[in-house]
């Protein structure tokens, strides 16, 4: 007989009792019925089994029957910070805004404040109301939350997963900057936003902005590595290079990302030189691994231009 297979999370809660018989009260009864019958089965609840069932797909589906839950378990123990985080998530993925305000603010009552992630402020996002996702930044403060690059860049990054409004973030970027420095993830996000809608013309501004307020920093790879791909995808090859070696002379290189796009591009065009270039950079100054195709392509050009030698040794 085959049988299907269970999700880590499905056996994890089946692996807990507790968690398995408050599940199964969950999905039977309806929502109103849920803390009488909780109270009934004569079992009760710890912090840990409160957080593992919050945290399973039942209780996503079931938003409101999870609040009534979250109250009957608070009768018992101390909600954790993980569990306000897990109802306040619920509640905003249902699209249940004042309840999950409701929430922050009970949350902030009872003494929790700052507890509550930043990243519970994206749900406004995945429902598709930016605006009143951009208003929360405004009053985050107010709820115990720091109103710095991490609440921003929070806030970026969910409305850049939004198919079409990565402008969107822009305007929050540029509205907010004065108060609220940003760091290198503030940028590398709006540059990747920008290079999967392939506007260069916009990368290169974000990323020269990126240059004069943070200057050059090596661990900013990921905003190098965006950019860069921009240029090139958008047939800025030589431009592109021109900033590579910016970058190199500032002891700053990007990703495997471009430079996989980058060795694709000079392997078809053949252009041996440039593309011999990049691939010391990658490896002897990157000291990033080249892919199977990358090695491929590359030893292919080697044979084409007579370098068996070399082709024999990346081979």
């Amino acid at each position: 007989m085959i049988t299907a297979e269970k999700s880590p999370e499905r056996e994890e809660e089946e692996a807990n009792p507790r968690a398995e018989a408050f599940l199964e009260i969950i999905c039977r009864v309806p929502a109103g019925e849920v803390e009488a019958a909780l109270s009934a089965c004569g079992i009760g609840p710890t912090a840990e089994v409160e957080e593992l069932v919050l945290k399973s797909r039942e209780c996503y589906k079931r938003p409101k029957s999870a609040v009534r839950f979250f109250r009957w378990a608070g009768q018992s123990v101390s909600h954790t910070a993980y569990a306000w985080n897990l109802l306040v998530d619920i509640l905003g993925k249902a699209a249940m805004f004042e309840s999950m305000w409701d929430a922050i603010r009970s949350m902030k009552q009872e003494g929790g404040s700052g507890l509550v992630s930043v990243a519970t402020f994206a749900s406004y996002c995945t429902a598709g109301n930016i605006k009143d996702a951009i208003a929360a930044l405004d009053v985050m403060d107010r709820y115990g939350l720091k109103h710095d690059a991490v609440a921003l860049n929070s806030l970026l990054s969910a409305i850049c997963r939004v198919e079409g409004r990565v402008q969107d973030a822009q305007d929050v970027f540029e509205r907010t900057k004065a108060t609220i420095p940003p760091d290198g993830d503030t940028f590398a996000i709006l540059l990747e936003a920008w290079e999967k809608e392939g506007n260069a013309v916009r990368a290169k501004s974000v990323f020269g902005e990126m240059v004069v307020r943070i200057g050059w920093d090596a661990a900013n790879v990921s905003a190098y590595d965006s950019f860069l791909s921009t240029l090139v995808r958008g047939g800025l090859l030589d431009e592109a290079f021109k900033f590579l070696q910016v970058m190199r002379s500032k002891g700053c290189l990007p990703g495997i990302n471009f430079f996989s796009t980058a060795v694709d591009l000079v392997v078809r065009k053949g252009d041996y030189l440039n593309a011999v270039a990049i691939w010391h950079m990658m490896v002897s100054e990157a000291g990033l691994v080249p892919n199977f195709s990358m090695y491929s392509a590359m030893i292919g050009l080697h044979c084409n231009a007579g370098s068996i030698d070399d082709a024999l040794g990346l081979l």
